[in-house]
């Protein structure tokens, strides 16, 4: 029978409260690592958690994908924070639950992504329809597509980037990826790309002794003015009264 597998003691204590499909069966083990031992053959989902300043957790998401990427990855986790959301989506999970907002849909999510991976026949299981069932493999495909997308921010932040190339480089459509990149990052490409630049030139204003115009311009803002207003909204203060308070 198709297993979900739970890693950890939290998320096993929380998968005793969980409605999940009876076509399923639960299995747990203490770490990624541990997950050779009860092997691979009926896995169909690994559920696992994770939070911001355990990087580990990373790096044995990566390894675990490496070894078997086509068993797809539920990872919850209590942090909002964009960089470590991002970082977790590109080392190609499936999709993220935030605790404790989204705790409500985590059985719907478990009994989605349990049956994006064939059964052990070969044939796609049957509880849930061929159609929805190839819309999450579709989206899936997206999201390592979109994963280029903050790749080619993160190389050419310092360069205007316009949305036709960033589409271009993904191999989708402009409405493709606007569409796509928010349901997986929560905001619009435009959005991030800001939100990146500005933590660029947060670390620019307190390791460096350049001028605000020159960060301004080496994040890849066109004007001194825009830098300004943006770095507010989102900082909430000036870039000068940041220095200042960093120094």
């Amino acid at each position: 029978m198709p297993t979900v597998v739970f890693v950890g003691k939290r998320m096993a204590l929380l998968a005793k409260d969980l409605p999940i499909d009876p076509h399923l069966e639960m299995g747990f083990i203490e770490k990624l690592s541990d997950f050779g031992t009860i092997g691979s053959a009926n896995c169909c989902l690994i559920v696992c958690k994770g939070d911001d300043g355990d990087r580990s957790v990373l790096a044995q998401l990566r390894n675990f994908k490496n070894e078997y990427p086509h068993i797809p990855i539920l990872f919850c986790t209590y942090t909002t924070e964009a960089n470590y959301v991002i970082s977790v989506f590109r080392v190609r999970v499936w999709d993220m639950i935030i605790l404790p907002s989204e705790i409500a849909s985590l059985s719907q999510k478990i009994n989605q992504g349990a049956h994006l991976i064939r059964d052990l026949s070969g044939e796609r299981s049957a509880i849930f329809p061929n159609n929805e069932v190839e819309a999450e493999l579709c989206l899936c495909a997206y999201k390592q597509k979109t994963a280029k997308a903050v790749e080619f921010v993160e190389v050419n932040y310092a360069n205007k980037i316009r949305m036709d190339e960033l589409a271009e480089v993904c191999g989708m459509s402009r409405d493709q990826l606007a569409r796509y990149f928010k349901k997986e990052y929560k905001c619009t490409v435009r959005d991030f790309i800001k939100h990146f630049r500005i933590e660029k030139a947060k670390q620019m204003l307190i390791e460096s002794d350049r001028t605000i115009e020159d960060v301004a311009y080496e994040v890849g803002f066109e004007t001194t003015s825009l830098f300004n207003r943006l770095f507010k909204q989102v900082v909430g203060e000036s870039p000068s009264a940041y220095k200042w308070r960093t120094e």
